[in-house]
């Protein structure tokens, strides 16, 4: 197992263990320079999402992984966590909803596919 592999694994049993819901995790290693993997995690209020940040920060330096970048506020409904292999986004559900990263990553990895 590759250490982005690792990396996604850690974030995604640390996320699920603290009760973030409907965990996806794409991978963007093809067009994307900066990450392996995009996760992407839904947070019930802005009290858990500051939370989960916390957490998550605290969890990944148990495990010798690196928080290079941490962006957003819980008030904003939107934060950013991220390794030097994944990036996480945890977003209220609201957010999570208008913003479709899922979607927008599927259609850019869908056009870097036809190119």
């Amino acid at each position: 197992m590759n250490s982005a592999t690792k990396q996604k694994d850690a974030i995604l049993s640390i996320l699920d263990e603290h009760k973030a819901t409907d965990l996806v995790d794409i991978e963007v290693s093809e067009f994307n320079p900066y990450a392996s993997y995009v996760v992407i995690a839904t947070c019930p209020n802005p009290r858990s999402l500051g939370a989960l940040k916390e957490i998550l920060g605290e969890e990944l330096a148990k495990k010798e992984i690196e928080v290079e970048v941490t962006d957003g506020e819980p008030d904003s409904g939107w934060v950013i966590v991220a390794t030097d292999e994944v990036i996480v986004h945890l977003l209220l559900e609201g957010n999570r909803r208008e913003l479709n990263l899922e979607g927008l990553l599927d259609q850019l990895a869908h056009k870097i596919g036809k190119a």
